[in-house]
């Protein structure tokens, strides 16, 4: 599990020198807890830094802490722990990478690699469900829209020699999820692919666009894409890194002939205020019942463990009990979320955007609806916008108006506690206004 940073300054700006952190980690979110915590850190022992300039941003691996028994006790870290673990080394990675900082120029380009699916499969009767059957008699299709594209960010030396690749692709790393491994999932092997092909000192930043209803499981042809693995001998993790090296590898050409040297470069950011998902009387009910019957797992669960204490080393049992802790935090938010919602009407996330020479980077805390990333994708001024999900915190799923309807996994008040539908066009419209400010100036 590694943290890789990019920083840039672009000292010849009119306004003076503009600086950024791009940095991306192999976590499945950015707790707020640990953001705060990395700010910190670098206000205290790296003041060279701004701190508020740093866009941080999680793949999505769920082979990675803080995930663990939802507070049993297990030898697993806590979050708190994992947060006074992890942090320091996370600040101290950023404040390395804008101290080695030299002469460079960067280049941009479009591929693209069929590594990403939506995974909501929506049936006759109307309802949806998060990697739903697909060989059911009521299957009707897929509930929404796939990108392929692979946005790409070259860095090179001052003998333009390429440094290093941000790739940015609406694609979580989730193919390892119902294991017990620790694992930074596809952008292990891509890693290793890219550096077998461009050498063994590149640096590889993976980002996640909009990629909430978005997994790198394959959904249709589900049986081919197995026999092509067989044939290949490559793992389905083995198949993303490829066709995501080959993104990489096909244009790169072009991009060494196509480098800048001093792009302009502007940068926003606000704390904007979104309005917060509301919750509904059968919400409340569906939210009780759940509770109710987890914490009767819950109790069985304990008292086996009670009497038999090696049970805690006992994989399927302490998958069963998190399962059951998973489900009853999770109807427990819902309550909260209806009393937050009396108080408070709006929920806060923190917004990014930046330019760069012709390129954007939009950034989100959410676990953000491919519809939403190509509403900002197609309207905004840049020749070419990367979308960032996952950013700085973590507000869960931001689903569309479509799969709340469905009722899928993601559409649920449980999963997208924070926000709803209106959020989305409320971040869509505030972000591509932002953007055209940019633009402007």
């Amino acid at each position: 599990l590694t943290v890789t940073a990019l920083a840039i300054e672009t000292p010849y700006q009119s306004d003076g020198p503009a600086q950024l952190i791009l940095a991306s980690v192999d976590l499945c979110y950015i707790h707020k807890d640990m953001m705060q915590a990395i700010r910190q850190q670098l206000r205290e022992h790296h003041p060279q830094v701004d701190a508020d300039r740093v866009i941080i941003s999680a793949t999505h691996t769920h082979s990675a802490p803080p995930l663990n028994a939802y507070g049993q006790q297990t030898d697993a870290m806590l979050e708190p722990e994992y947060v006074a673990y992890a942090s320091p080394r996370i600040a101290a990675t950023l404040a390395k990478a804008w101290d080695n900082r030299k002469p460079g120029g960067i280049s941009y380009g479009l591929s693209h690699a069929v590594v990403g699916h939506n995974r909501v499969a929506a049936y006759a009767s109307g309802e949806s469900v998060m990697s739903g059957k697909l060989d059911r008699p009521d299957f009707s299709h897929i509930e929404g829209y796939e990108d392929h594209a692979v946005n790409l960010l070259y860095t090179w030396d001052d003998k333009r020699q390429l440094t290093g690749v941000l790739v940015n692709a609406a694609v979580t790393a989730q193919t390892l999820q119902s294991t017990t491994l620790i694992s930074a999932d596809i952008w292990f092997e891509t890693r290793n692919e890219l550096r077998k092909r461009l050498g063994q000192g590149l640096f590889v930043l993976p980002q996640v666009s909009s990629a909430g209803d978005q997994m790198s499981s394959v959904r249709t042809n589900a049986r081919a894409e197995q026999r092509m693995e067989q044939l290949t001998g490559r793992t389905r993790r083995d198949q993303i890194a490829h066709r995501l090296a080959n993104a990489v590898e096909d244009i790169l050409p072009l991009m060494k002939e196509n480098i800048e040297w001093s792009p302009v470069h502007r940068h926003y950011f606000e704390h904007v205020k979104l309005t917060r998902r509301q919750v509904t009387a059968k919400d409340l009910a569906d939210a009780q019942e759940a509770i109710d019957k987890a914490q009767v797992e819950i109790n069985a669960l304990q008292a086996q463990q009670q009497a038999d204490e090696k049970l805690k080393e006992d994989t399927a049992w302490l998958k069963k009990l998190t399962r059951a802790q998973w489900h009853f935090n999770r109807g427990r938010r819902v309550l909260e979320l209806a009393d937050r919602a009396k108080q408070e009407p709006t929920t806060t996330a923190e917004l990014h955007v930046v330019r760069l020479g012709d390129i954007a980077f939009a950034s989100n805390p959410f676990e953000l609806y491919l519809d939403y990333g190509i509403q900002i994708k197609v309207r905004s001024p840049a020749v070419q916008t990367f979308v960032i999900e996952l950013a700085n915190s973590w507000l869960m799923y931001l689903p569309t108006q479509r799969s709340v309807a469905g009722g899928a996994y993601g559409g649920t008040p449980a999963s997208s506690r924070e926000a709803g539908p209106e959020a989305g066009k409320e971040l869509v419209e505030w972000t591509v206004a932002q953007l055209e400010k940019l633009w402007q100036q």
